[in-house]
């Protein structure tokens, strides 16, 4: 709509007031009409300008702060992909005998990774034996004994004996 009162406002001229009768009265008026239209459209061109400006600007801030957020995410992901390999390592002791030490609380999500990791790294190094030592793990609930199970189980199914060890006596009943 700026536009077009922008040239609305080329349409309004101002009246010559050469003489003295009712009609100047009128006309002295209407040009006092004028200038408060032709003030207020410069008005709100200069406010229409610095709404134009704040807006840039804050576009600017907000895809600056986007890339950082952008930056910052992937950064994470990397930091959470290095933390995964960290905490599910896997270590090739010999030709074709590797093992993934397990540290620390071993819940379901955790179980999916480090069968993931394992049968991947089997595969990938064609490891005939793969040794998963549970040392680490003080507590195991019957879900976590269940996918270590399938975990010894899968890597039978790739070609690989994988032997569970570092087994303790809380660890084992929960297996049995």
């Amino acid at each position: 709509w700026y536009r077009d009162a922008e040239a609305t406002r080329e349409m309004f001229t101002q009246l010559e007031v050469e003489h003295e009768d009712a009609l100047s009265a009128v006309e002295v008026a209407i040009n006092i009409v004028l200038d408060d239209l032709n003030a207020e459209f410069e008005n709100t061109r200069e406010l229409n300008a610095e709404l134009d400006r704040r807006v840039a600007e804050r576009t600017q801030e907000l895809e600056e702060k986007l890339e950082e957020i952008t930056r910052q995410n992937v950064l994470i992901q990397r930091q959470k992909q290095a933390i995964l390999e960290l905490s599910t390592p896997v270590l090739r002791l010999w030709d074709q005998v590797i093992a993934m030490p397990i540290i620390g609380v071993v819940d379901t999500r955790r179980s999916v990774e480090i069968m993931d990791r394992l049968l991947t790294e089997i595969r990938a190094s064609n490891a005939r034996f793969a040794i998963l030592d549970i040392t680490g793990v003080e507590v195991v609930d019957t879900r976590t004994a269940d996918h270590f199970i399938k975990v010894v189980r899968a890597a039978e199914l790739i070609g690989a004996k994988c032997i569970l060890t570092g087994i303790g006596p809380a660890v084992a009943q929960t297996l049995v």
